[in-house]
């Protein structure tokens, strides 16, 4: 088998995905196929769940958005609307670049799929990727 090299892109490691031009460049390799397999997450400091369970007291001035707010709470100071936005433009980017290495992968698993049954094959896969 062939080794896996994982590309390691993190804030604490120097990587800004808020950084156009390196936003830019990993999009391009991504676009190019350079990746099999992205994967991304949410900052959970504006995100998590978990934040609205802890107390009031320790609440006051964390949490940033709700179910019913997720673009952010209303009367947000300038900073922490500035940090909402950033955390969904983070978001978006992420799943952009997740989305054009899962396309590539999923057509490759249609294939393997398609080849595994072939034309003969008694049992009808259902193809998860068209509507039923």
């Amino acid at each position: 088998p062939t080794p896996l090299e994982v590309v390691n892109l993190d804030l604490l490691e120097g990587f800004d995905i808020l950084d156009d031009a390196k936003y830019s460049d990993i999009l391009k390799r991504a676009l190019r196929g350079e990746f099999d397999f992205i994967v991304s997450g949410t900052p959970c400091c504006t995100f998590s769940a978990a934040l609205a369970a802890t107390s009031d007291a320790h609440n006051a001035g964390t949490v940033l958005r709700s179910a019913s707010s997720p673009m952010g709470r209303p009367n947000l100071s300038d900073a922490d609307q500035k940090k909402v936005d950033d955390h969904n433009e983070i978001t978006l980017r992420g799943v952009v670049l997740e989305l054009r290495s899962y396309s590539s992968f999923l057509f490759q698993v249609r294939a393997v799929r398609a080849l595994e049954a072939g034309p003969h094959a008694r049992r009808r896969h259902r193809d998860w990727s068209r509507p039923a």
